[in-house]
Protein backbone atom coordinates (compact mmCIF):
# COMPACT_ATOMS: atom_id res chain seq x y z
CA UNK A 1 0.00 0.00 0.00
CA UNK A 2 1.59 3.64 -0.82
CA UNK A 3 1.15 6.69 0.67
CA UNK A 4 1.73 5.00 4.44
CA UNK A 5 3.98 6.31 6.87
CA UNK A 6 6.33 9.19 7.80
CA UNK A 7 7.73 11.51 4.94
CA UNK A 8 11.18 10.79 4.47
CA UNK A 9 13.42 12.05 7.24
CA UNK A 10 10.64 12.61 9.47
CA UNK A 11 10.27 10.48 13.14
CA UNK A 12 8.04 9.96 15.10
CA UNK A 13 7.72 8.28 18.91
CA UNK A 14 10.80 6.57 19.77
CA UNK A 15 13.91 7.46 22.00
CA UNK A 16 15.58 10.26 21.19
CA UNK A 17 19.38 9.85 19.87
CA UNK A 18 22.02 9.43 22.50
CA UNK A 19 19.54 8.22 25.19
CA UNK A 20 20.88 5.20 27.00
CA UNK A 21 18.62 2.10 27.16
CA UNK A 22 17.54 0.61 30.42
CA UNK A 23 19.81 -2.61 30.46
CA UNK A 24 22.78 0.19 30.43
CA UNK A 25 21.54 2.48 33.24
CA UNK A 26 20.91 -0.83 35.32
CA UNK A 27 24.68 -1.74 35.03
CA UNK A 28 25.74 1.56 35.95
CA UNK A 29 23.27 1.67 38.66
CA UNK A 30 25.11 -1.58 39.95
CA UNK A 31 28.38 -0.76 39.34
CA UNK A 32 27.84 2.98 41.38
CA UNK A 33 26.18 0.82 44.18
CA UNK A 34 28.59 -1.80 44.21
CA UNK A 35 31.57 0.89 43.38
CA UNK A 36 30.81 4.24 44.69
CA UNK A 37 33.12 6.41 43.22
CA UNK A 38 34.67 4.43 40.62
CA UNK A 39 34.53 4.88 37.35
CA UNK A 40 35.34 2.15 34.78
CA UNK A 41 36.97 4.03 31.84
CA UNK A 42 38.97 5.90 34.81
CA UNK A 43 40.68 2.36 35.55
CA UNK A 44 41.13 1.73 31.87
CA UNK A 45 42.96 5.04 30.85
CA UNK A 46 45.00 4.32 33.85
CA UNK A 47 46.05 0.96 32.96
CA UNK A 48 47.03 1.93 29.85
CA UNK A 49 48.70 4.91 30.47
CA UNK A 50 50.74 3.14 33.76
CA UNK A 51 50.57 -0.77 32.28
CA UNK A 52 49.23 -1.35 35.46
CA UNK A 53 45.61 -2.19 37.37
CA UNK A 54 45.57 -0.86 40.79
CA UNK A 55 44.13 -4.65 43.15
CA UNK A 56 41.14 -3.87 45.34
CA UNK A 57 39.63 -6.30 48.55
CA UNK A 58 36.82 -8.35 46.57
CA UNK A 59 34.86 -7.63 50.07
CA UNK A 60 35.29 -4.35 51.01
CA UNK A 61 36.41 -2.71 47.20
CA UNK A 62 39.10 -0.32 49.19
CA UNK A 63 42.74 -0.69 47.08
CA UNK A 64 45.37 -3.30 48.41
CA UNK A 65 48.44 -1.67 49.93
CA UNK A 66 51.94 -3.29 49.72
CA UNK A 67 52.66 -3.93 53.93
CA UNK A 68 56.70 -3.46 52.93
CA UNK A 69 56.14 -0.22 50.54
CA UNK A 70 52.54 1.55 51.65
CA UNK A 71 52.26 1.85 47.90
CA UNK A 72 48.54 0.27 46.61
CA UNK A 73 49.30 -3.10 44.94
CA UNK A 74 48.91 -3.32 41.36
CA UNK A 75 49.01 -6.31 38.44
CA UNK A 76 51.04 -5.62 35.12
CA UNK A 77 49.11 -5.24 32.09
CA UNK A 78 50.65 -6.46 28.59
CA UNK A 79 51.17 -4.08 25.76
CA UNK A 80 48.64 -5.96 24.05
CA UNK A 81 46.06 -5.27 26.85
CA UNK A 82 47.30 -1.73 26.85
CA UNK A 83 46.81 -1.28 23.26
CA UNK A 84 43.09 -2.61 23.76
CA UNK A 85 42.68 -0.26 26.38
CA UNK A 86 44.02 2.89 24.66
CA UNK A 87 41.71 1.79 22.20
CA UNK A 88 38.30 1.42 24.01
CA UNK A 89 39.01 4.33 25.80
CA UNK A 90 39.82 6.65 22.32
CA UNK A 91 35.74 5.06 21.84
CA UNK A 92 34.10 7.15 24.55
CA UNK A 93 36.61 10.16 23.57
CA UNK A 94 36.15 10.53 19.86
CA UNK A 95 33.34 10.08 18.03
CA UNK A 96 34.15 7.23 15.16
CA UNK A 97 35.67 7.84 11.73
CA UNK A 98 34.27 7.26 8.71
CA UNK A 99 36.52 5.93 4.83
CA UNK A 100 35.94 8.78 2.93
CA UNK A 101 36.95 8.08 -0.79
CA UNK A 102 38.42 10.82 -2.76
CA UNK A 103 37.99 11.19 -6.18
CA UNK A 104 37.96 13.62 -9.17
CA UNK A 105 35.55 15.56 -10.93
CA UNK A 106 32.23 13.38 -11.95
CA UNK A 107 33.78 10.61 -9.49
CA UNK A 108 36.88 10.29 -11.89
CA UNK A 109 40.15 8.78 -10.85
CA UNK A 110 42.41 11.62 -9.38
CA UNK A 111 45.95 11.80 -11.28
CA UNK A 112 48.94 12.99 -10.09
CA UNK A 113 51.73 14.38 -11.93
CA UNK A 114 55.20 13.59 -10.47
CA UNK A 115 58.34 15.51 -11.58
CA UNK A 116 61.81 14.72 -10.27
CA UNK A 117 64.49 16.74 -11.19
CA UNK A 118 68.02 16.20 -10.32
CA UNK A 119 70.84 19.10 -9.84
CA UNK A 120 74.25 18.92 -9.58
CA UNK A 121 76.02 19.71 -6.17
CA UNK A 122 77.84 23.16 -6.04
CA UNK A 123 81.67 22.09 -5.27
Amino acid sequence: MAGRGSPPGVKYGGREKGTPNKSKNEVLDLISAACPGWNPLQAMARAAMTGHFAEYDPVTLEPLVDELTGRPKTTAVSDKTRGTLLKEVNEYCYAKRKAVEVTGADGEDLNFGLLIEFVAADE
